[in-house]
């Protein structure tokens, strides 16, 4: 979530700097809580080192040697550039880890990414990243041609309605979807009151825009296939499924899976995987200090069933706090989360 997670965090710091923890209590009482799943096919895990707030990351297997793209950015320290940021490579075969070198970027920018998507569009693999600049309040979408270790820049979509953009989805017609998880940036107002101001944003290839939809609890991550996008709303602690209508606006909400806290979205075959942040207060608190956990919880989602599938746990937290996504590839589950600088690879 420089949010999600980050949106999380920043959320996170503002409660922490305005309320005392007997209140903080008092409205976790308004979100809830769910229970912590038992006997999971997948348990325990190992921390892969690979930078700073792992908060979101995409497979990208069109090469020769499949990899993950992991969107970094220290989130503990915010817009701070003296701090570590950038998109660093997994190599899922080999084990290498490397920084990608980015290219033509707009100089002066900053590049903080969040969101990931990673599609084929003709000839060229691009990867789209949510951007955050708060110290200036500007928001936008980087789009990079995508190379073995370059990331070449193509464009940014950006709009005075992305006031605080989590996740994007892109599609193969060359438009957008982000959802913004506030209508204001980091409002606790809303998260705890469940006010369901958030929208998704839809951009042309051209970058003109309009509001897709209006009215999510803390829109987060976001996919799309076959003519529907796929969107969790954190608070609400639901995901939803909208239909593309010809004009581009999302239509016909359906809420698919139940799920407390859902973050990122990613498929495998035709399931979706999400993780989720069980309890908001302990999230708070591990925002803050890397000491205090939060549990962890992944599910699968499959379609036409309403009872996601629990793939992982960790009730204490202690092996992995605040994740945000999850991510299968053959055999094993990978797991990136808000703050720290590890990924973990899970296997059954």
């Amino acid at each position: 979530m420089p949010h999600s997670s980050s949106s999380f965090s920043r959320f996170a710091m503002a409660i922490q700097h305005k309320m005392s923890l007997a209140i903080l209590l008092a409205l976790a009482s308004l979100v809830g809580c769910a229970g912590i799943p038992k006997n999971t096919p997948y348990s325990g895990g190992k921390h892969i080192t690979v930078g700073d707030g792992t908060e979101d990351m995409v497979l990208d297997d069109y090469g020769p040697s499949p990899r993950l793209l992991v969107s970094c950015t220290d989130r503990r320290h915010g817009a701070d550039t003296a701090y570590f940021s950038g998109i660093v490579t997994y190599d899922l075969q080999s084990g290498k880890i490397d920084t990608m070198e980015i290219r033509e970027y707009p100089v002066g920018l900053a590049f903080l990414p969040h969101g990931l998507d990673l599609l084929q569009v003709g000839d060229r693999l691009q990867l789209y990243a949510v951007c955050h600049d708060d110290k200036n309040k500007h928001h936008w979408i980087a789009c990079f041609q995508v190379f073995e270790h370059q990331l070449y820049w193509i464009q940014n979509y950006h709009a005075g309605m992305l006031t605080s953009p989590n996740g994007v989805t892109a599609l193969p017609d060359g438009s957008l979807y982000v959802t913004n998880d506030h209508l204001v940036r980091g409002s606790f107002k809303e998260s705890f009151l469940k006010q369901r101001k958030a929208q998704i944003i839809r951009f042309e290839q051209d970058a003109t825009h309009k509001v897709a939809y209006d009215g999510l609890a803390y829109g987060n991550g976001i996919t799309s296939r076959n003519g529907y996008v796929y969107a969790a709303a954190t608070t609400e602690n639901a995901v939803y499924r909208f239909k593309i209508a010809p004009d581009g606006m999302l239509t016909e909400k359906t809420r698919i899976a139940k799920v407390h806290g859902p973050d990122n979205l990613r498929w495998d075959s035709e399931d979706l995987i999400v993780a989720c942040h069980l309890r908001l207060v302990k999230f708070l608190g591990h925002a803050k200090d890397p000491k205090k956990y939060s549990p962890t919880t992944v599910y699968r989602i499959v379609p036409g069933s309403t009872k996601p599938i629990p793939l992982y746990a960790d009730k204490s937290g202690k092996i992995i706090s605040a994740a945000a996504t999850g991510l299968l590839y053959k055999d094993r589950l990978y797991i990136g989360q808000v703050f720290e600088n590890w990924i973990m690879e899970v296997q059954k």
